[in-house]
């Protein structure tokens, strides 16, 4: 359905920046993604003694492997995968629009039903991933999680501010404004 969604709008009237990034870089992009999302489905189904999904969750909670680094690395590795086959596929429409929105999607699936589940399942979490907010509390976080959250913050606008500014301006654009 992603996929189509991209076709569609790729072939649209609409207009995206053009896709920068070259073939190969959309086949790691892929690859990494399928990896994480395999290594994390095994991780659930092995260490967890359950399957990666929310009708039969796994009964023991997750602290290895990828959930080591992220709290929920599915969706992670899902994003990168869309990220990855939108570059492979030269779709604009792809990575400019799909690929933010799986990621909305899959932070509102996080935040409006598994992370609620999971505190309720095993209350707050003992060990918590290395790129995770830090907790809600009285207590001030270390100087090494202050950075971790830095990093979790404005990476991604780093990387975003990074590849834009690397673009054409759009036609019609205007060069100054008086």
């Amino acid at each position: 359905l992603l996929a189509y969604c991209a076709m569609r709008l790729d072939a649209s009237e609409f207009r995206f920046w053009p896709q920068p990034f070259p073939m190969a870089f959309g086949v790691v992009l892929a690859a990494i993604g399928m990896s994480v999302i395999a290594t994390s489905m095994w991780a659930l189904w092995h260490k967890g003694n359950g399957l990666p999904m929310n009708a039969f969750p796994p009964p023991r909670f997750v602290a290895t492997l990828t959930y080591a680094l992220f709290a929920h690395p599915i969706y992670v590795g899902f994003t990168v995968l869309v990220a990855g086959v939108s570059v492979l596929w030269n779709s604009a429409a792809g990575l400019w629009f799909v690929v933010p929105l799986s990621a909305a999607a899959s932070a509102a699936l996080v935040l409006g039903y598994e992370g609620p589940d999971l505190r309720r399942r095993f209350g707050p979490q003992v060990a918590r991933p290395l790129f995770a907010l830090p907790a809600a509390g009285a207590r001030a976080p270390s100087q090494q999680t202050r950075l971790r959250a830095c990093v979790i913050a404005f990476g991604p606008w780093v990387l975003i501010y990074a590849v834009l500014s690397l673009m054409p301006a759009p036609a019609g654009a205007l060069e100054e404004l008086r």
